[in-house]
């Protein structure tokens, strides 16, 4: 059985020392870790969020739209 080393990922109110942004849908979250760890692009930038710089993968960004699951951004009124 082969084991992938994946980065865990951060929430929100979560790690705080972390530099990176907190990607708070599992989904669009793990694919994208999964995506990351077998090579692919995920495209870091950095972005200036409640008084701190955080590093941000697109590639979150571009599964969360892709998938249909930004809709819930919508509904939800802390975000």
């Amino acid at each position: 059985m082969k084991t992938l080393d994946v980065r865990r990922v951060g929430y929100l109110n979560a790690l705080k020392d972390d530099p990176r942004s907190p990607e708070s849908f599992a989904f669009p979250a793990c694919l994208t870790s999964l995506m990351e760890a077998i090579g692919a692009d995920v495209g870091w930038q950095t972005i200036q969020a409640h008084g701190r710089e955080y590093q941000k993968r697109r590639m979150n960004d571009a599964i969360l739209a892709a998938s249909g699951m930004a809709f819930g951004l919508l509904w939800n009124k802390d975000t």
